[in-house]
């Protein structure tokens, strides 16, 4: 499975990976030298499949535009970013573990 990679480059902005869990990732979002932001959200997997015929495997993939507000919040201190880093956190963990089919 491929993980979350270091660095990103989306929407004329490049992304570098600050911190990061199981559960939750921050990137500084950068345009430039200039910090623009904080991106912070839920660490997003996608299951195997296929597109035209051709298998594509699953793993941690970067964030949609439209996962804003629901996985993913961009945040503009960085304070801010670590306690929803944090929070996000400790939601994944007050979980119930998924049980697996024998």
């Amino acid at each position: 499975m491929t993980t979350l990679q270091q660095t990103y480059r989306k929407n004329t902005y490049s992304y570098i990976q600050v911190m990061r869990n199981e559960h939750a990732a921050i990137y500084a979002q950068m345009d430039g030298d200039r910090l623009v932001a904080y991106e912070v959200g839920y660490v997003k997997v996608r299951a195997d499949g296929e597109i035209n015929g051709r298998a594509i495997e699953g793993g941690e993939c970067f964030w949609s535009n439209e996962d804003f507000g629901s996985i993913a919040w961009s945040i503009l201190t960085k304070d801010n970013a670590m306690e929803r880093y944090w929070s996000i956190t400790r939601a994944a963990l007050a979980k119930p573990a998924k049980l697996e089919a024998a």
